[in-house]
């Protein structure tokens, strides 16, 4: 290897491992955009979870999905179970995690009971972009957005 093949490789690895690093256990400010593969090793290391496709043994990871021929691939990724959610805040009933081309588009919230978005933005120190609201009756939801959904009507798929 010459130096250049080696200075790409290390700049690689070190973009990879920040990526990975960047993520914090209870501070889910830090998981939007994160990869399909940071994010089931970090569930894996972490919370001790393992995702049976996204976790730390996953190599070479490649996302293949497509928002109009091969959905299923675009929108893969790990979920969050309701025991990792509770250990996060025990005000958090669920998590929703949407991928999209194999990072983290969204993550969303839904919280056990009503609370005042001042109260839920200080707790969870989000953004002024998240989204705080009423989902229902009796549930508040929080949303952190990565980037912008990019499915098959943004795309223009028409009728392959």
């Amino acid at each position: 290897m010459n130096k250049i093949e080696i200075r790409f490789f290390t700049l690689i690895f070190f973009c990879a491992f920040q990526a990975q690093a960047g993520l914090k256990k209870k501070d889910i400010t830090t998981w939007p955009k994160a990869s399909v593969v940071d994010f089931g090793c970090f569930l894996e290391k972490e919370w001790g979870y393992k995702d049976g496709k996204f976790n730390c043994s996953l190599k070479k990871y490649v996302n293949k999905g497509d928002p109009c021929l091969n959905t299923t691939e675009y929108y893969e990724g790990p979920k969050i179970p309701n025991t990792i959610a509770k250990q996060i805040d025990s005000k958090v009933e669920s998590i929703d995690l949407i991928w999209e081309r194999g990072q983290l588009q969204s993550v969303a919230l839904t919280l056990d009971n009503k609370y005042p978005e001042k109260e839920l933005r200080k707790k969870f120190k989000l953004p002024t972009s998240a989204q705080v609201q009423d989902c229902g009756k009796k549930n508040s939801c929080m949303t952190l957005i990565g980037f912008d959904h990019l499915g098959a009507g943004d795309a223009d798929c028409g009728d392959e």
